[in-house]
């Protein structure tokens, strides 16, 4: 059996749940423009995928976004079953059943597992015989992915760095020095590059939004497919 495995060290996991020390991971992915829970996503190479958060605990959807060079093509949903089969110390197993095949022609079975010495989260999903390399992004506080690019951000505490990978092969952008602002939902960072060009990226788990601006008009807006925040966490007293 084959398959995909979704890991990233450190802050960031394309996953909701429990990440770093004193941080958590919330994911999203946007259904009919709307941000919902993500069990888990996966940016590969050549297609983002996503497993819904299960709404009534069992049936969920499997979304999948094949990349092009004009960017993401249209999507193709497949509702899904998810049985919780059992947690073990530091793994969780989730079987997936697809409806309307068996077992055997699905293949599907979804594997989160957690490393406490080396903070490593690491999803396998197999499904088809096919795997995905999907990316991995240590310490970032965000990461996501709009039809033409995905969007990384790291942040120190004093400054953060904002960087895009381009589905169409063309150079992405690469700024340091961003500033970042709190609202009452979340984070607003802003990036000024040397060139004229300007990013803003604001999100939360009600929306989340790339817009790209030179000399202080606005080019574009592309709203977020998917993506994952590290929000810190809350000490009981």
């Amino acid at each position: 059996m084959t398959y995909l495995r979704w890991a990233v060290c450190g802050g960031l996991v394309l996953g909701s749940g429990a990440s770093a020390a004193g941080h958590q991971t919330l994911s999203y992915v946007a259904q009919q423009g709307t941000p919902q829970p993500a069990l888990v996503w996966c940016d590969a190479p050549d297609a983002v995928l996503a497993l819904t958060q299960p709404g009534d605990g069992f049936t969920g959807k499997l979304l999948s976004w094949p990349k092009t060079g004009s960017g993401l093509g249209p999507p193709r949903s497949q509702a899904v079953r998810i049985n919780l089969t059992g947690p073990l110390a530091e793994a969780e197993f989730h079987e997936t059943i697809w409806e309307g095949v068996t077992r055997q022609q699905a293949g599907g079975l979804l594997r989160r597992s957690r490393d406490a010495r080396e903070r490593i989260n690491t999803f396998e999903f197999a499904h088809g015989g096919r795997a995905y390399a999907c990316r991995q992004v240590p310490t970032a506080v965000f990461i996501g992915v709009t039809q033409r690019r995905t969007v990384i951000i790291w942040d120190s505490g004093r400054a953060a760095t904002y960087a895009t990978r381009n589905f169409d092969g063309s150079a992405g952008a690469y700024v340091t020095g961003g500033q970042v602002k709190y609202g009452g939902l979340g984070p607003e960072y802003t990036f000024s590059a040397a060139n004229g060009y300007s990013y803003l990226v604001l999100y939360h788990e009600y929306s989340a939004f790339l817009q790209v601006s030179y000399r202080g008009k606005v080019l574009l807006t592309e709203p977020f497919v998917a993506y994952s925040l590290s929000r810190a966490t809350k000490e009981s007293p």
